[in-house]
């Protein structure tokens, strides 16, 4: 493991880990860059083998940890890895960096890619000091369009025409973002929701109207 992944700490959620990516994830990576549907939308050609796939990670290793990180994502009850997920494209000045994931499709519509995004915005945003985070997603993408708008993340702009050369293809996409500000107001309102609302007990109606015993109202 080189001393650029060494840097990446492994972020942790209720059902996952994510430990920095390694070379020797090139096998299990590869049941799902090797696999056409699920890399439809993704900025890299499909994998023709494990090799393929290695070079990838390769690719990722070499790139100094200020402008890009890449985080296996691996089931905690299992210990398999199920995808990736990253920062790229990080401006440390301007304070904004791009987010980007893939996850193998048995694993699709189970919340994981949300788990796993949510660990990574939180790192972006409090450890690294982002103002902002983008996200480029294909506009036949619905699924990355809505998992983005849950988080509050807005589309700005799009389709960018012929914005990406994948395989010898350009493709068009759209912009989103996210604010810190926007994260911030949402993760309290997430803990507000989350935190049991105080019960009181009201004072006694007048008599001839009381409810039955044991009844309380919340206000």
């Amino acid at each position: 493991m080189t001393d650029n992944v060494q840097k990446h700490p492994t972020l942790e959620t209720r059902r996952l880990l994510l430990p920095p990516i390694a070379a020797t994830d090139a096998e299990a990576l590869f049941s799902i860059f090797g696999d056409a549907e699920a890399m439809r939308f993704m900025d890299c050609p499909v994998s023709q083998n494990v090799g393929d796939t290695l070079g990838v990670i390769e690719r990722w290793m070499f790139v100094f940890p200020e402008w890009h990180a890449t985080w296996a994502i691996v089931l905690r009850q299992t210990g398999g890895l199920i995808g990736m997920i990253n920062y790229h494209h990080r401006d440390p000045w301007n304070r904004h960096v791009e987010v980007g994931y893939a996850l193998a499709r048995r694993h699709w519509r189970q919340g994981l890619t949300s788990e796993a995004l949510g660990a990574v915005l939180a790192h972006c945003f409090e450890t690294l000091g982002s103002n902002r985070v983008e996200a480029t997603i294909h506009p036949e993408n619905h699924a990355a369009a809505r998992l983005a708008e849950r988080f509050g993340f807005r589309c700005e702009g799009g389709p960018l025409r012929q914005r990406k050369l994948v395989a010898g293809e350009y493709r068009d996409v759209m912009i989103y973002g996210l604010l810190r500000q926007e994260w911030l107001f949402r993760q309290a309102a997430l803990a507000q929701a989350a935190s049991p609302a105080p019960h009181r007990e009201s004072a006694p109606p007048p008599a001839g109207d009381r409810p039955s015993a044991g009844l309380l109202r919340a206000d």
